[in-house]
């Protein structure tokens, strides 16, 4: 369960439960192709629950919780592992039962809980210990996590905050939706207007904001826009969702409801020469009513996920390689991508660089 009040994320897993291994095996992937390891834990103590929820902070780092909701409760179970999901165990959850769960990771050992309408509890030594701090409706989290781990963040009024002087707020530009820490210390603010993607840099403090124009592409308009990077800071990527592909004339209710919750195959510019270059993403077929996804993926490449499995591309397409098929794909902080099946049922890890990867398939099972 999740409210508007958080950012995303969700519930996590409680108590002592006993600890169950299972040796990796290696595995062939489905008829998309692929070698991937698959790592499956059996975890006890969660009979009846959903989930689980699972959230990596590094390749080896990761947090998991399960849910069980009731019309008037939820209770929860939280789990960590410190191998890359070779095993996993059992971490008390400091309040298991409340009205709703949720789980923010933000560093290897740092974890925020929400347990509305209560409080916040974050630990910073992987829940060996909690500290309690009372919840307030459309407060955000204590140590809030700029979402790329780095050291401001813009809340949702439009002003930028440092996580090292909560009390400073500064302003932003009009229009900026979406705040990038690079690991060289630069700082990128993204934003839409008109359907186009709009950005602006600031050189490590976010007092002065240059705009840099973004070169038009062919496409449908745009409804939001984000800088990544990749782990090194060398490459940085313009990210824009376009909306949904068209459904056709007509076409089912269904059809036009997924059509709805799609994302549309994104716009993408690569920063080159102060410059946002255009990468045509032409060599990718779109299917309406998938919801895309990119992340950098390092060497100079981003990786693009779709229906077919992972693309990468450069300034044009380069690889396709014959990966899981994700419902989404991100980057952990150390260059490790993270994504998550389309159905929910595993996460996916890959160490590497650029294309050449390995991917290991994560199962925590009750």
């Amino acid at each position: 369960m999740r409210t508007s009040t958080a950012l995303a994320a969700l519930l996590l897993l409680a108590a002592c439960t006993p600890q169950i291994q299972s040796p990796p095996a290696t595995l062939p992937a489905p008829a998309h192709g692929g070698i991937i390891e698959e790592r499956v834990t059996q975890v006890a103590g969660v009979s009846g629950f959903d989930g689980p929820w699972i959230e990596f902070a590094n390749r080896d780092h990761g947090y998991a919780m399960f849910t069980m909701c009731t019309a008037d409760a939820c209770t929860a179970r939280l789990f960590s592992t410190v191998d890359g999901a070779k095993s996993w165990k059992g971490r008390e959850h400091p309040q298991p039962v409340a009205k709703n769960q949720q789980m923010y990771v933000t560093g290897p050992e740092t974890v925020v809980l929400l347990s509305e309408p209560d409080a916040w509890y974050i630990t910073r030594d992987g829940a060996a210990s909690w500290q309690r701090v009372a919840y307030t409706q459309g407060v955000q989290p204590p140590e809030y996590p700029a979402g790329d781990g780095g050291r401001f963040y813009l809340e949702d009024s439009g002003a930028i905050r440092d996580l090292r002087d909560p009390k400073a707020h500064l302003p932003a530009p009009e229009g900026a939706t979406w705040l990038t820490n690079s690991p060289t210390g630069d700082l990128w603010l993204t934003g839409e207007k008109g359907g186009a993607p709009l950005t602006w840099f600031a050189e490590r403090e976010p007092n002065t904001w240059r705009p840099v124009p973004v070169p038009q592409q062919a496409g449908r308009p745009v409804f939001s826009a984000r800088v990544t990077t990749s782990a090194d800071g060398k490459d940085t990527w313009l990210i824009a969702d376009q909306e949904p592909a068209p459904a056709g004339s007509g076409g089912t209710a269904r059809a036009r409801g997924l059509a709805l919750k799609a994302t549309g195959l994104p716009l993408i510019w690569r920063f080159v020469n102060l410059t946002w270059v255009p990468v045509p993403t032409s060599g990718i077929d779109e299917r309406p009513h998938w919801s895309y996804s990119a992340a950098s993926a390092g060497d100079g490449m981003i990786v693009v996920s779709g229906p077919e499995g992972l693309t990468y591309l450069r300034d044009r397409v380069v690889h396709s390689a014959p990966n899981p098929v994700l419902g989404w794909v991100g980057r952990l902080r150390d260059g490790t991508l993270f994504g998550q099946a389309t159905h929910n049922e595993a996460v996916y890890l890959s160490s590497g660089t650029g294309s050449a990867r390995d991917w290991i398939k994560v199962v925590l099972a009750n």
